[in-house]
């Protein structure tokens, strides 16, 4: 009531630890705690598939990458996955997208088969603003839906794979905003 009072505003850019200090408000900058290791936001882009919209948050620590990946289904989903080279899937992968236009129906990486669950087509945007860029994706499970592997195209011949595992909000402790969360 008195702050207005004696001239002084209230910071509305200040933190509020309890409202802004969780997962799906991280920023480029931000620490985070995940499987005994602390990891530095490096990165957030986002995806939009015909409306859906996907947050992505890169995770960095020491020389590891992970990505972090938000969207709403029935309910909120989260995932971590990592890059794989796409040469790991086989060559069988890259020249069937090259030739055919079309994906394998099963891809074996590291002795687990995943099967085509689904595509779409949408758009990245880097640091989630800026011009979007056109991609292709294709979704793959393995038979119990716990791990997750991912073909994205973008432009002419530039593939790429992750694997990925659903994650949960708890999983992810003591958010701090780092030095560059101000910029």
């Amino acid at each position: 009531m008195f702050r207005g009072f004696f001239g002084r505003q209230p910071d509305e850019s200040a933190l509020d630890p309890l409202q802004d200090l969780v997962l799906e408000k991280l920023r480029v900058g931000y620490l985070v705690d995940y499987d005994l290791k602390t990891w530095r936001v490096t990165a957030h882009n986002t995806y939009d598939f015909d409306g859906q919209k996907v947050d992505e948050w890169e995770l960095a620590y020491d020389r590891e990458l992970r990505y972090l990946e938000r969207y709403e289904e029935d309910e909120e989903v989260w995932s971590l996955a990592t890059k794989v080279p796409i040469g790991t899937l086989g060559d069988a992968v890259r020249d069937r997208l090259y030739a055919q236009e079309e994906p394998p129906g099963e891809i074996v990486h590291r002795d687990r088969a995943y099967y085509l669950s689904g595509d779409a087509a949408g758009y990245f945007r880097e640091g989630g603003v800026g011009e979007p860029q056109p991609m292709l994706t294709w979704e793959y499970s393995d038979a119990d839906n716990a791990h997750f592997l991912t073909v994205e195209q973008w432009g002419e011949r530039e593939i790429e794979a992750s694997v990925s595992v659903r994650v949960h909000t708890f999983e992810f402790t003591n958010i701090l905003p780092g030095p560059a969360a101000d910029a």
